[in-house]
């Protein structure tokens, strides 16, 4: 089953310095997108995955929450304008940040989508774009990097081994870009690295 994310929503991040609309990075670049591919057929059993909303904690997975709060707290042309000013090769209008947020959401459950088999393979026709981001530098056209935190969202390790992935173990606790699943043998604490805490029953 093909999937795909798109939503004309996007249309309404639009670059507010180009009235003649001559941005490499504008709407009619996705909306050509999905054209050809609807007048092509090949959305007739496809399944459209809807954007959404990206939690504060999915952006985080690649981005500092202080660059969330930066941008969301510019309300104005002008601080916008100023913004921008620091970055190279970005623009921001007043519905940007919210695209930008609806994208990661829709790319996000793209992949899900795919983890839990209701699509095999896809396509995602989303802007703003976001490869060229990372970490608190928005920049290239691009505001959060949803190919990223998409990736990071959905990295799963299995480890077998007859001795416990201490090293992982430590290195990912907590973490919530990754789901982590260890077989190892334990044998009440006989075999290295011998603590409690690699019980499957743990309190840990």
């Amino acid at each position: 089953m093909f999937g795909y994310v798109y939503d004309d929503i996007m249309q309404q991040h639009v670059n507010p310095y180009d009235p003649n609309g001559k941005t490499q990075e504008r709407p009619e670049r996705t909306v050509l997108i999905h054209s050809r591919l609807q007048n092509d057929g090949l959305f007739e059993d496809a399944t459209n995955i809807k954007v959404r909303a990206a939690e504060d904690w999915e952006l985080c997975l690649n981005h500092p929450q202080k660059l969330i709060k930066e941008l969301e707290d510019l309300k104005t042309v002008e601080q916008l304008e100023e913004y921008c000013k620091g970055h190279e090769l970005l623009w921001l209008c007043p519905d940007s940040v919210r695209i930008a947020r609806l994208v990661v959401g829709g790319v996000i459950d793209f992949v899900v989508a795919n983890i839990q088999g209701r699509i095999g393979n896809g396509f995602a026709i989303v802007r703003p774009p976001g490869h060229h981001s990372y970490g608190k530098l928005p920049q290239g056209f691009c505001i959060f990097n949803n190919i990223a935190i998409a990736a990071k969202y959905a990295i799963l390790i299995v480890d077998l081994d007859y001795h416990c992935g201490n090293g992982l173990y430590h290195s990912l606790k907590g973490d919530k870009r990754f789901l982590y699943i260890n077989f190892h043998a334990y044998h009440y604490g006989a075999f290295w690295p011998y603590e409690e805490e690699y019980d499957y029953d743990n309190k840990y």
